[in-house]
Formats: structure tokens, sequence, C-alpha cells
């Protein structure tokens, strides 16, 4: 096999998940790229990969609908390669996501329903109890541990596994069976076989769900009164489960993905039966192919069954889309915090309540007080420049909350800037609409990403400099703003846009409003956002001929702190007249680390490090974010 050999990328941007140390968890340091056309398969697993073929084939054949026939393969074989982006997202916002990754909740519904079939069937062969329970033992273990195989053997279906065989041998040996024992002796298992697991988070929480169950569970009985009849109490007891792991996950989820639903608190009751019933059936349709009636009743019953759970999702999302937690948590100690007050939430002792309640307290008056003295608290500008690439994508944030997002980088069949990049970062910072969305000048690196981001999310306006472009993607770009009810509004210089009272953005190019030939980079918007004594300057794509339009109509009032370089750094921009006119101190290229263009120039890049600007790029070491306060103290930070 030929190819060429490189070090895989950790995150680019501050939302995005880091790749490289997901592999290097798993002793992968070094990838490789191939161009030959050769398909290569592992010998080691082509067993496990006929049983998956086998399975899809089934599921294929006698499962009717599409999207419940990639929840069924998500449920028996851990693969979601084939659900939808609107699926994902309705059962992220309603908090059942749990249901599409495979969990205890489906070792534990499989392995439930082998263990008490068997039971009964052993018993009228007239085996002994102890051949009985080690019998159906004995054939849930195989079934569960090739279950755990052919989903890959993910951390929490490992736990699962290990967990129930402690819990299931311990009536065998004539020991009692400890819960807090077994998942400690499941996590032992765990670590010693893959010590990364640690750095999981589906490893974290598996754990912390379950930890959370049997901690709170019995801590919130007292919620329920004893007057409440049995299926009151059934539906409080559901309840009860789905809020002690909903917040046991809390510190996880908002760590990893900032973002937890808790409408799963009240949509768990018909979904959890809803997706038992769907993997039984999805999973006698697979041991049913070779008798194709029955299999085909099977899949029936498995797509009325994943059909009512869609809607259950997407009914659930209108009533309890509104009912989410957003929010990336970056401090450790904030989590801590978070343990701590669940420790004392959980407490069945006053003396341990207290305790958690006042580590809870001090932890958070640190982060409080740290946070202030680092003048984190105080008012201030926000601006993230992202990783996108070969294009450019920015996003300004006052100190009120209004947005504006400047440009938002390319997008092609195969990737989308909006959709990888800003999208992802915007529902981590917990940012729900964007008050305006410039695009600098009609050219796919900087305006490909809007797509994207209309759709998911309120802009207020659209903002351009009034070309038109013969390209189809951009006129359906401004056809989507229509449809979508966002106006669309062309600027040119000398207009001020009113987002926020605490800052303005001048406009400073162009004069006119460019004809639909001319030159789209030289009739890019430039703009300039002051905050206090802070600005900022965004070029675009503008060119020597547009730094010298406004060198002879602005001259020194172009001085400002911060430049976002034209064009990406080539040398058709960043005039010797022009960078010295700014007097910046600092200079942001956004760049893709490889591209056919050559970019950044290097003598452009040496202009502005003799005008005495320090010059950052985005192809070293990914996105930029700046924080300025009033007084014009700044500084940047990268992701880590």
């Amino acid at each position: 096999l030929r190819g060429r050999l490189h070090v895989p990328t950790g995150r680019r941007n501050f939302a995005d998940f880091d790749y490289a140390a997901y592999l290097a968890r798993r002793h992968i340091h070094v990838l490789a790229r191939t161009d030959t056309l050769e398909v290569l398969r592992s010998n080691c697993s082509s067993g496990l990969n006929r049983i998956q073929l086998y399975v899809g084939q089934a599921l294929s054949r006698h499962v009717a609908s599409d999207e419940v026939r990639a929840i069924s393969r998500a449920l028996l074989l851990g693969d979601r390669s084939g659900l939808s982006d609107d699926v994902r997202t309705q059962f992220a916002d309603t908090g059942l996501m749990h249901l599409l990754a495979i969990s205890g909740l489906h070792v534990m519904l499989l392995g439930l329903a082998i263990h008490r079939l068997l039971g009964p069937v052993l018993r009228r062969l007239g085996w002994r109890w102890s051949y009985v329970e080690a019998g159906r033992l004995g054939v849930t273990g195989l079934v569960l541990v090739g279950y755990a195989l052919v989903t890959g053997a993910p951390a929490s279906v490992v736990r699962a596994v290990v967990m129930a065989g402690f819990l299931a041998v311990a009536p065998l040996v004539a020991r009692t069976s400890r819960p807090y024992n077994a998942l400690g002796g499941a996590a032992l298992v765990l670590l010693a076989w893959r010590p990364g697991f640690v750095f999981d988070a589906g490893f974290q929480l598996s754990f912390s769900a379950v930890g959370a169950l049997l901690y709170l569970t019995p801590a919130f009985e007292c919620w329920t009164p004893a007057w409440v009849d049995r299926r009151a109490r059934f539906v409080a007891s559901s309840i009860r489960a789905s809020l002690a792991a909903t917040l046991g996950t809390l510190p996880v989820l908002l760590w990893h993905f900032g973002q937890v639903g808790w409408g799963g608190l009240v949509l768990n009751l018909p979904a959890i039966p809803l997706t038992a019933g769907l993997l039984g059936a999805s999973t006698l349709t697979a041991l049913t192919a070779p008798f194709p009636f029955a299999s085909a009743s099977f899949g029936a019953a498995a797509d009325v069954c994943g059909r009512i759970l869609l809607w259950t999702a997407e009914w659930g999302q209108a009533g309890f889309g509104w009912a989410q937690t957003k929010g990336m948590i970056q401090n450790p100690l904030w989590a801590a915090v978070l343990v701590s007050g669940l420790v004392a939430l959980g407490a069945t002792s006053v003396r341990v309540r207290y305790r958690g309640a006042v580590c809870a307290l001090l932890l958070a008056s640190v982060v409080l007080w740290a946070g202030i003295g680092a003048h984190r608290y105080e008012p201030a500008l926000d601006v993230v420049f992202f990783d996108v690439g070969q294009g450019d994508a920015a996003l300004v944030r006052f100190p009120d909350g209004a947005g504006v997002l400047i440009d938002a980088g390319p997008a092609s069949q195969y990737t989308n800037a909006g959709e990888r990049a800003v999208l992802p970062h915007v529902a981590a910072h917990g940012i729900e609409s964007i008050d305006a969305a410039l695009v600098s000048h009609p050219h796919l690196d900087h305006y490909g990403g809007f797509a994207a981001v209309l759709r998911e999310m309120p802009v207020g306006r659209l903002i351009t400099n009034g070309q038109m472009s013969a390209s189809p993607l951009y006129r359906g770009l401004l056809a989507s703003a229509d449809s979508l009810g966002v106006p669309v509004q062309a600027v040119r210089a000398g207009d001020t846009l009113q987002i926020s009272p605490t800052a303005r953005i001048e406009v400073l190019h162009p004069t006119h409003k460019p004809a639909e030939d001319e030159d789209p980079n030289e009739a890019s918007l430039v703009v300039r956002v002051r905050y206090g004594s802070c600005s900022i300057l965004f070029m675009g794509d503008a060119e020597a001929g547009a730094e010298h339009a406004l060198l002879s109509m602005y001259g020194d009032r172009l001085r400002t702190d911060m430049v976002k370089v034209g064009h990406h750094g080539s040398k058709t921009s960043s005039t010797p007249d022009f960078v010295q006119a700014t007097r910046a101190r600092t200079a942001i290229v956004s760049v893709a680390s490889r591209n056919r263009y050559g970019l950044p120039d290097e003598e452009a890049l040496r202009t502005w490090d003799r005008a005495g600007a320090d010059v950052i790029e985005t192809r070293q070491g990914g996105a930029v974010r700046l924080r300025c306060t009033p007084d014009g103290v700044y500084h940047f930070s990268r992701p880590r």
C-alpha cells in the first residue's frame, strides 16, 4: 500500500472534538492517506463483518422506513451513520439521545429478555435450580459478549456486560449482590484492559449515569407520597430514575457537549418501552431472516415501534425543545462544583449533605474570585476567528450578548464550515441567535457556510455589499434568506450598523454598489468594529486597489488595533503604505495549512512584521479568540 503518513491534528476550533487525543487513547498516533483504489479487508474481524452484513441485509429487506432502519442499525450494530441530522437534533434536544447510543440500557433489555425466557424453558426440562441458573447465565453471557463484540465493544456496553456478570454470578457462589461493588469491579476491568477509557465520554457517561441511579434514586423516593397508587408510583419511579441519570450525567454532558435536554424526564416514559420493542423486534427480524414470513412480521413490528418513537421525539422537540441547558463547562472546577452539589443532594446522612454543600460553595467561591481577579466577568468584546481552512469566518459578540457573524467559510460536497465550525461553537456557548450576518463578497470560501447557519438558527438580517453574482449558490443563499424571512440589506461606505448600543460597526468600503462583472475581491465589504478604545478592521478579500481607495479616503483615520488581513495574506494585498497607515499591533491571517494558492505570501507576512504587528495565522494552532476590554486591554487564546 502506498500513501502519505501524517500526524492527526487536535482541536482546531474551540468546540471541536479532539480527534488526535481520541486516537492517542487508542494508541493510534499516525494516520495514512492513500489514493490507491484497492479495497482493504481485515481478516481478523471478517467474522464480525459478516454478522454485521447479515444483520444489515435483514433489516434492509424487512424494515420499510429508512429512518427506522437507521435507528435499528444504531441499536443493534452501533452504526449511527444512517441517522439524519434532523433525527439527531430531535433526540438531542429532548434528552433522548441516550436511546440511540449503544449503552447499558440496551444490554439490560437484551440480557433480561434472554434470561427471563430461558428460565421456564430449562425448568420444564427438569433441570435442578443450580443448573437452570448456570445454564441461562452462560447463554445470556455468551449472547451479551457477542453483542458487545458486534457493536465494537464501546465502554458503556463492556461496563454493562461486566457489571451484569458480577451481579448474576453472585447468587451462584452464595455471595450478596452489591451494585456498588459490581460498578467498581466493572471500572477496574475496563481500565485494566484500556486505561485510556477514563477520558472517553462514553465511559464517563455510563458510569456517572449508573452511579447516580444507585446514589440519587433512594434519596428521591421520599418525594413520592405514601398514598399514591401503584400505577402513579410506577410513573413517579420512572421520572425519579430519569432525573437521577440526567443530574448524574449533567457535568459530563456540559463538559463534552455543552447541551443537556430535560424533556427526557417525561418523554422517557413512552420512549424507553418503545425502544425496548424496537430492539426486540429488530433482533428477531435478524434471527428469523431464513424464514421470510416471520422476519417480515417482526420487521413490520419494528417499523411500527420505530415510527412511534420518531413521532415521540418530533413531538417532544416541539413541546419540550425549550427545556435545555446550554453552555460548555471549560473550567474543571465548575464540574467539581456540580459533583459536590450532587453529593449533597443525594446524601442520606446530614453530615455528608452538609460537607457536600460546603465543598460546593467553597469551590464556587474560588472559581468566581479567580475570574474576578482575571477580569473575566468585566464587559468585553469577544471575537472568534474560526479555522475554516481556506476561507474566512469570524463571530463578534458584544458585551450585551448581541452577535455578528462576518463571513461563514467555504462549503463543498465534502464539508461545510457553517456546520463544522460555526454551529457547534454557538451551540456549545449557548448562543441562540445572530443579530446580523455579513457577507464580505460573493466568493464561496466566504459565504458557503451561511446557508447552514440560516437553516439552523435565527438570523436578524443578512448584510451584503449589494453585488450580484452569476453563481447559482450565491443566488440560492439570497433566496433562502428570503424564504426564511431574513431581510437582506446592502450597505456602502459611510453606513454605520446599529447592532448593539455598546459598540458600533463602521462600513469603510465599497463606496458604491458594485456591478456584477466587477472584481468581487476589490468590492469586498471592509468594516471596522469599535468598542471603547478597541478597534478591529475586517478586510474581507480586499486587494491593492481597495487598499489604495481606503488610503485616499481615510488616510490616518485607518489607524486600528487589529486587522483581519485581506485575501488570506496574498501578495495582491497588504501593500506597505496601507499596512503602515493602520499601525496595527496584531494582524490575523485566516488561511489553510495546505492550499493550492501558496498562501500566505511570505512577503506580505514580512510587510506586517516590519510594521511592528504580531502576525497570527489560523493555519498554525487553529482558531483565534480575542477578548478586548473597553480600555483597550486585550488578550488572545487558542484551542487547547
